[in-house]
C-alpha cells in the first residue's frame, strides 16, 4: 500500500510559477489514514456547540460536497499537488494546493472518499490575534450575519453539512459533509483498520512468544 504522490502543473490566477512539492509538508498527510485517531482528528467536531446557517457550505461557492474528484480538479484557479491512498480497495485522494485569499497566503487541502469530496479545510500559518479576528468576523458575515463567539462552535447548514476552525498549532477553518453514509463508509472503515491493526499486534506478541 504506496501513496503516489501526482505532480500537476496548472495556470494559477496568483502566480504563474510551478508548484514545487514541500516535501515536509505532503510527508504529514502519508500516515493519516493509517490509524483511528489521526483520521478521526483530521474532522473531528465531537462535543462543539451548533450553530445553524442558512447559506449553504460548499467549496469556492460552486463545488457541492460529494462532487467527484474530475469536477473538483476543474474548479481549481491554483496548481495542485494529489496524494492517491488505496487501502483494503477502498480509494482516498488528497489533493494540496497554496492559495492566497484576501491578502493572506494559506494552505487548502481536499480531500476525497471514493471519489466523492467530503472534506476539506485552509490552513493558515503564522497569523496574527487580529488577522484571525478579522477571518472569524468575515465567517460570521457570510454564515451567521451577525457576530457569534465561534470557539469551540460547529456551524451547519440545512444539508448537515459543517464548518468549525482548529486554533491547536495553525489556524484552519474546516468543512466537513454532513452525508451520513460517506461518514458511516469512513466511521466502518476506521473499525476495520482498528481489528486490523489490534490483529496485527496479537500476531506479534504471539511470534515474541513463540521465539524468546
Amino acid at each position: 500500500m504506496q501513496f503516489r504522490l501526482k505532480r500537476i502543473i496548472k495556470k494559477s490566477l496568483f502566480n504563474k510559477n510551478r508548484y514545487y512539492s514541500d516535501n515536509y509538508y505532503h510527508q504529514r498527510f502519508l500516515g493519516i489514514y493509517d490509524n483511528i485517531a489521526g483520521l478521526r482528528k483530521l474532522f473531528s467536531c465531537d462535543g462543539k456547540d451548533i450553530i445553524e446557517t442558512q447559506t449553504p457550505i460548499i467549496l469556492n461557492n460552486k463545488v457541492e460536497f460529494g462532487s467527484n474528484l474530475r469536477y473538483v480538479k476543474k474548479s481549481l484557479n491554483s496548481p495542485f499537488v494529489i496524494i492517491k491512498r488505496n487501502l483494503d480497495h477502498l480509494n482516498f485522494n488528497i489533493l494540496l494546493l497554496k492559495v492566497r485569499l484576501g491578502g493572506f497566503k494559506c494552505k487548502q487541502n481536499i480531500h476525497l472518499f471514493e471519489n466523492s469530496l467530503y472534506y476539506y479545510n485552509y490552513v493558515f500559518s503564522y497569523l496574527t490575534k487580529s488577522e484571525k479576528e478579522i477571518i472569524k468576523k468575515l465567517l460570521c458575515k457570510k454564515y451567521l450575519q451577525e457576530h457569534h463567539d465561534l470557539t469551540n462552535k460547529v456551524i451547519v447548514d440545512k444539508n448537515g453539512n459543517k464548518l468549525f476552525l482548529n486554533e491547536n498549532v495553525d489556524f484552519s477553518i474546516n468543512y466537513l459533509t454532513g452525508n451520513p453514509l460517506i461518514l458511516k463508509e469512513l466511521t466502518d472503515f476506521q473499525e476495520i483498520n482498528r481489528l486490523n491493526h489490534q490483529k496485527l499486534i496479537e500476531q506479534n506478541e504471539v511470534e515474541l512468544l513463540n521465539k524468546l
